[in-house]
């Protein structure tokens, strides 16, 4: 069974450390990330949090 680690943070953080993951350990097929923007309002965020 393959697990997902899903990646949240504020700003772009999230997206950097999955790249930072890639250059040490290579790609990761079960990474997904879901960076908090300023332009997200609270129902868009809920939204794409259970969309991944």
């Amino acid at each position: 069974m393959s697990r997902k680690l899903i990646l949240i943070s504020h700003g772009k953080f999230c997206e950097e450390l999955k790249k930072s993951t890639k250059m040490i350990m290579g790609p990761q097929e079960n990474i997904y990330t879901l960076p908090l923007l300023p332009e997200d309002g609270t129902e868009t965020y809920r939204q794409k949090l259970l969309l991944s």
